[in-house]
């Protein structure tokens, strides 16, 4: 999700909602920023898309010469690896796709002159340099040309899928979806010789964003026709006729609007932050898994941000630990970058920023892309004035609860990433010393697994590395932790 997404999901049987806080990181950068020459002659902020490396190091990927693809590594502590840096030649300027694979490897999409104007994947090693085992030399043609953008995403299996619209001269623009082999061939059994394609014949369809289901199906957000665009696909590349009855949701809010991010609760329900048009202003909705609106979010399912001004829109959206939502807005005129905070059930967190919405200072600031990874926020965006990137991080105060065995309580326990591979990481804390015991059960109440028993920890907070079974199906599974002999807490999670 996301590539392999670091974001934190939590699903308690009583979620603990606390106060938190946002500051800027001082060890990345100078006070949580970081700007660097990469140069899009086009000018376009959505040029730069950001994926996060399992140790918090930065890859962005963008267009600095208009015939070549920069990417661009950062350690975590905001430094450049200029051991990394390797402009690849050939790729026209557009809207790159970015993503990380599950060993660490960086896989990018974009147009390639070389073939006729083809999106193509690349794929880069630890290093820096092409995956030669990949496609050609470490390029792989998706034989489609994409209009606009197009996005790449690593699939739980291995496999690749990379999505956009297809530039077929019309004025329709349908969606597509391509899936290629670990080995960046085209994958001859998913959709039609590889190639999953949807006309809504409603215009204009655009599809920004994409995720992965702990199921394997695949669901798309984005724009048809200046609506907001829903629609999943079935793990072979064929439509799920289950989701919204034909597959697709068609949301035309009350004026329009559009989907640019989304994420999954652990309960399944889907968050999607976008913009509403006539005012254009951002807005966060909640779908429940089977595409219709969550009435009990917001307004009717969507949050209006009616408060802000125009030309302002959510560009990355990012669901936490305690079921807070939290979005990434771009003001269009480039003054501020806002971060805003919804509680649970759609409304305003008023413990964050102002009234929900925290503002940095930054005139000529257009971000594009942000992502979670503990509690440490990394947003991603062009500077107009310099015509340079940035990078901007920021702590949350996501304060852990404590486990007393002794005080009924609503604990908090951290889980991530969520949905998950192998690894994971739990977080927990204890008021007084004591054993502890981590368990794993199938949705039937069957044990699956004894992840931790009867093992001694001090009190405070602790940070254990686990490893879910590789042979078990992807699926929703629950873990539960005990203390002293007596069950604190339970998470469910997502095996993908």
């Amino acid at each position: 999700m996301k590539g392999i997404r670091l974001g934190l999901m939590l699903a308690c049987n009583s979620c603990l909602l606390m106060a938190q806080s946002i500051q800027s990181d001082a060890t990345f950068g100078i006070n949580g920023r970081v700007e660097t020459d990469l140069i899009d002659q086009n000018l376009n902020p959505y040029g730069y898309n950001l994926a996060l490396l399992p140790d918090e190091e930065v890859i962005i990927v963008g267009d600095p010469y208009g015939d070549s693809l920069c990417v661009k590594k950062y350690r975590n502590d905001g430094t450049l690896d200029v051991g990394f840096t390797t402009p690849l030649a050939g790729f026209t300027p557009y809207i790159f796709g970015a993503s990380i694979q599950q060993d660490g490897k960086a896989i990018v999409s974009g147009p390639i002159s070389q073939a006729s104007y083809h999106t193509a994947v690349a794929r880069l090693n630890i290093q820096g340099g092409l995956d030669t085992t990949f496609g050609n030399n470490g390029i792989s043609s998706v034989f489609i040309e994409h209009a606009y953008e197009s996005q790449v995403l690593e699939l739980s299996n291995g496999k690749i899928i990379v999505f956009g619209s297809e530039n077929n001269n019309t004025s329709n623009i349908p969606t597509v979806v391509t899936r290629l082999n670990s080995n960046g061939i085209v994958d001859s059994t998913f959709g039609i010789n590889g190639t999953s394609s949807n006309d809504i014949n409603l215009g204009p369809e655009f599809i920004p964003s994409g995720v992965e289901q702990a199921d394997g199906k695949l669901l798309f957000a984005g724009m048809a026709s200046y609506r907001l665009l829903l629609f999943r696909l079935n793990p072979d590349g064929s439509i799920d006729s289950t989701f919204s009855e034909d597959g697709i949701v068609i949301d035309p809010m009350p004026n329009g609007g559009e989907a640019y991010c989304m994420d999954l609760q652990s309960d399944g329900k889907i968050v999607v932050g976008g913009y509403s048009t006539a005012p254009y202003k951002p807005i966060i909705a909640r779908y429940n898994p089977n595409g219709t609106r969550d009435s009990t979010f917001g307004n009717a399912g969507v949050h209006y941000f009616t408060d802000l001004d125009e030309f302002q829109e959510g560009v990355g959206i990012e669901v936490l630990p305690n079921g807070e939502i939290i979005m990434l807005i771009a003001d269009l005129g480039g003054d501020l970058v806002r971060l805003a905070q919804l509680l649970p059930d759609g409304q305003r967190d008023p413990s964050f920023g102002n009234n929900g919405i925290y503002q940095y200072p930054g005139p000529g600031l257009r971000p594009r892309s942000l992502r979670l990874s503990g509690n440490k926020i990394t947003i991603s965006g062009r500077k107009d004035v310099s015509d340079q990137i940035f990078l901007l991080r920021f702590l949350l105060d996501l304060s852990i609860g404590t486990l007393n065995p002794g005080t009924p309580a609503d604990p908090s326990l951290w889980i991530y990433p969520n949905p998950i591979s192998e690894q994971f990481t739990l977080q927990f804390g204890l008021v007084e010393p004591a054993p502890v015991s981590v368990h794993l059960f199938d949705m039937q109440g069957k044990l699956v697994q004894n992840l931790v028993q009867n093992q001694s920890f001090e009190q405070g907070e602790h940070t254990m590395s686990l490893s879910c079974p590789g042979h078990l199906p992807a699926g929703n599974y629950v873990l539960t932790l005990e203390v002293a002999g007596k069950k604190m807490t339970s998470v469910q999670i997502m095996k993908k």
